[in-house]
Formats: structure tokens, sequence, C-alpha cells
């Protein structure tokens, strides 16, 4: 996949990511699942009877990823059957800014790490969960983002940010470059949604 500046306001751009999006999700063994609001959905089983869900944002009527807006990538986890699901892991948002490659690269690393613990807390809880647990990282001393304002606490993006410090003691300089890179796409999007309810155009 060719390195490539993502512009949303670019149909062909849209319908690449969307084709994108869906190649790599199928080479990981994603199938389709229900659609949600007239957005793909793709699934994946993870370990005792959990499911890793993918909400792609692609619109099921243009087959292109939607223009703008807070419909970010998102990835979770359930567990149970379709009659009596229950949440397991809350979404994580990949946000569709960038390099094309690396929105892509971000969601699949999501849909790992989601699986992984959709399948420990599976296991843990014999698959009755109580309660939807959310990994939510204390802080980070890396600004994502260099700006005069302060950065938004943004729990996505101080995820992420201790999944780049980690990988970088641990020498993954590649993964951590990935790692701030979503930090910094969720402390954007994060901005951009303040600046709208501030002064929505």
């Amino acid at each position: 996949m060719p390195t490539t500046k993502y512009d949303p306001n670019c149909a062909n751009d849209r319908a690449n990511l969307a084709l994108d999006i869906s190649d790599a999700l199928t080479d990981a063994g994603f199938v389709r699942g229900p659609d949600s609001r007239n957005e793909k959905v793709y699934v994946l089983p993870a370990k005792h009877d959990s499911t890793v869900k993918v909400f792609t944002s692609i619109d099921v009527r243009s087959h292109a990823v939607r223009a703008r807006g807070t419909d970010a990538i998102r990835v979770c986890a359930t567990i149970g059957s379709d009659d009596a699901e229950k949440g397991l892991v809350k979404s994580t948002r990949v946000f569709r800014t960038g390099d094309m490659r690396d929105i892509v690269e971000r969601m699949m690393i999501a849909a790992r790490h989601t699986w992984k613990l959709a399948s420990n807390r599976a296991w843990g809880r014999k698959g009755r969960p109580s309660t939807v647990e959310v990994v939510q990282p204390v802080s980070t001393d890396k600004p994502a983002v260099a700006t005069s304002q302060p950065a938004p606490k943004v729990p996505e993006a101080e995820f992420w940010a201790v999944e780049a410090k980690q990988a970088s003691k641990a020498g993954r300089e590649a993964y951590a470059d990935i790692c701030w890179k979503q930090a910094s796409a969720a402390i954007e999007a994060a901005r951009e949604a303040q600046a709208y309810l501030t002064n929505p155009v």
C-alpha cells in the first residue's frame, strides 16, 4: 500500500481508504457482520465466545468512508450470542487523519489489541461479564501535537502514548512511531470537535 496523505474532501481518497480498510480486515480473517446505521461492520471471533467488531465508518450505500464528523473507525469487543450480547471491551477510536497506510495500520493494531483483551477478559470471567472495563492509561509526558494551546485530556491519546513508551523501551521504534501518530490524531480530533462546539459553523 503506497504512502498517501488522506484527504477527507476527496471522493477518490474516501473510496480508496474504504477499499484498503476492507482488504486489511478481510486479510486478517474478519468477515462482514450486520450493518449498523448504514455503516459496514466487520467481525472476528475471539476466544471464549467473545467477538471483536470493527465499525469501519464505510457507508453501505456509497462504499466509501464518510467525509467528516465524529464517526471515527471504532474497534470494540462483545461476548455472548446475538440475542444475549454484552459489551466486553469498549471502543478504541481510530481517527481518519494522516497517511492512508498509517490509518489502516492503526486500525489493525487496535483490532489485535482488542482481540487479546477480549480473549483474556472472557476467559477470566468465564463468559459472564458483569461490567465493561476500559483501558485508560494515567498520563503522557510527550505532547502528541505541538501547539500553543494546552492539549485536552483525551483517554485515547493517553492509551496510545503509554503504548508508545512501552514500545520504545522494548526497542520497537516502528510500532512506537505508529502509536505516537495515533495519539496525535486523537488529540487533533478532540481539538477539532471542541472548536466546532465552541464556534459552530
